[in-house]
């Protein structure tokens, strides 16, 4: 019994400890604007992490910027150089595997700081790919924050079934589950370990030329694919719960008024051949998530739509169906935000 209590104390502390120091991030900025374009290895670090030093980037740099791009890896990828925005200046806050939900919170905590951009372009995943995971990078208070707010919003709402109630309290403990497990990767204890002893020296080495590696504008650069051949995309089930969207969707446009935030959503695109399928016959489910979208941003005159298909039918270096080639997203986003932002200088 005795040498069980002491395991059980142990394995505690242990966990606490992880806790604590996980969250901490090096003194060194990689996202200083003044660095070298040079793509730098995040070994070792969480999405949590990450939003932390970009977050902490934000402060650093002393003023906000002209253009924020948010969401996951369909947009991560694009960055200053893509935009071709000239006098505009520009980070890319999007954090790889996150849904538009993560985009919210980070909005929320940039509003809080005073660190939000002028124009924030907030890519929303394509509703036939279903994308509805809660956000991992938050801190524990947050996430049951959401959870007392998801589950408001689908009891409150009689259109949503049982299921669906379920499955909020279900997410969440599929998260926290998710959290917990990262603490013990090997490359994450061990960094985190090494900064908590003050002996991480030399945090971000140079990112090989086979390997994923964040550039000082926030964005990542993606290894060009294998492969060419993109296979059709598989039809979905349903994921997103209407009313927790729309809960979502109405809290940002809500902070987004109070603090002059100009916003532009797009549905990101799909690759030309899976474009085809789902364009002639949508899946019921997400047409309603659409419906959702275009109520809400009518209601709050929010600049929402679609990428245009045409941009993407003869283009290359998809990295799979659901992620276009940088350089065309982001030529198109740069017109967009000329023409939503006019001339600036941040």
């Amino acid at each position: 019994m005795r040498q069980t209590l002491i395991f059980l104390v142990c394995s505690i502390a242990l966990v606490a400890m992880v806790l604590m120091i996980g969250d901490k991030v090096p003194g060194i900025d990689p996202f200083d604007d003044h660095a070298s374009d040079k793509a730098l290895d995040f070994e070792g670090y969480g999405e949590r992490q990450i939003a932390l030093m970009k977050i902490h980037h934000g402060a650093l740099r002393g003023r906000p910027y002209d253009i924020g791009l948010f969401g996951n890896s369909r947009i991560l990828s694009v960055g200053r150089q893509q935009l071709d925005t000239a006098a505009c200046s520009v980070f890319n806050y999007a954090l790889s595997g996150q849904s538009f939900r993560s985009s919210v919170h980070l909005l929320e905590r940039l509003a809080r700081e005073n660190l939000l951009p002028d124009l924030a372009i907030i890519s929303v995943d394509n509703f036939e790919l279903q994308m509805s995971t809660s956000p991992v990078w938050t801190g524990w208070r947050q996430r049951l924050e959401t959870l007392a707010a998801d589950l408001a919003a689908t009891f409150g709402n009689t259109g949503t079934g049982l299921r669906g109630k379920v499955r909020v309290l279900w997410r969440y403990i599929w998260t926290e589950k998710i959290i917990f497990q990262r603490q013990f990767e090997f490359s994450y204890f061990r960094r985190a370990v090494l900064e908590a002893l003050g002996l991480n020296t030399v945090p971000f080495a140079a990112a090989a030329a086979d390997r994923p590696g964040y550039r000082p504008d926030g964005s990542l650069y993606a290894p060009p694919p294998l492969s060419s051949t993109i296979a059709e995309m598989p039809r979905s089930t349903p994921q997103i719960i209407n009313a927790v969207f729309r809960n979502d969707l109405e809290r940002l446009f809500r902070m987004a008024r109070r603090t002059n935030l100009k916003l532009f959503l797009y549905e990101s695109p799909l690759h030309p051949v899976s474009a085809a399928v789902f364009n002639q016959a949508p899946s019921p489910f997400a047409e309603a998530n659409r419906q959702t979208l275009k109520q809400a941003c009518d209601a709050f005159g929010v600049t929402c739509r679609a990428t245009p298909a045409g941009i993407f039918r003869n283009a290359e270096g998809w990295g799979d169906v659901s992620h276009p080639p940088p350089d065309v997203l982001g030529q198109w986003l740069g017109t967009v935000s000329r023409s939503l932002l006019g001339r600036c200088g941040g």
